[in-house]
């Protein structure tokens, strides 16, 4: 039940529009995830900067989580790049990673995480006549494509708060909290996952 950012308000709003048709035809998907973990001293022998197992590095304690949401959002995944690389010299394995993803639906995933940069999360989904973004706990939707300024150009989408969280640490307990519900949910209905 740990795979909660499928059921962030992010998640939502990008099936909810999907679901829709109101926003076109997604064409890509970006997430960026950093904070500065990999200069802290403290952590200079920490397993998360230290590990040789994938699954032990920041791709797979943080980046499986959005490969699932890709999953669970887009679909399957056809072919994939992945670049690794340790951005402080204090690193003993890898504390940064940009991984990009090709669908069968045509929709370009890109991943980029870090323990080496400052604080960001965001997502954003990028449609045909729309963009739902997430950035510190507030998500967003901007539309339509056909926007314009007083000389004819192309501008901005205007953008309405879909949902809107005091921090990203509030987003965060938010899914967690709706994954355990669902959780729970289910083996209170003794149905299946």
């Amino acid at each position: 039940f740990n795979f909660n950012y499928a059921h962030t308000d992010f998640a939502v709003a990008v099936r909810e529009k999907l679901s829709e048709g109101s926003l076109g035809l997604p064409l890509a998907i970006n997430f960026t995830a950093s904070h500065g973990l990999a200069f802290k001293a403290a952590f200079a022998n920490n397993w998360r900067l230290t590990g040789v197992d994938p699954f032990s590095t920041i791709l797979g304690n943080l980046g499986i989580h959005y490969l699932h949401l890709v999953l669970d959002l887009i679909g399957p995944v056809t072919d994939w790049h992945l670049t690794r690389w340790a951005a402080s010299p204090q690193t003993k394995g890898v504390d940064s990673v940009a991984l990009m993803l090709n669908t069968p639906q045509r929709v370009a995933v890109q991943i980029f995480l870090s323990y080496a940069a400052p604080y960001i999360n965001s997502a954003q989904l990028i449609l045909t006549d729309g963009i739902i973004w997430l950035g510190n706990g507030r998500v967003t939707i901007a539309g339509p494509r056909e926007s314009f300024d007083a000389n004819g150009r192309f501008v901005r989408p205007p953008e309405s708060v879909y949902s809107d969280t005091k921090s990203s640490l509030d987003y965060y307990n938010k899914s967690i909290s709706v994954s355990l519900n669902h959780f729970i949910n289910r083996i209170s209905a003794r149905t299946g996952f």
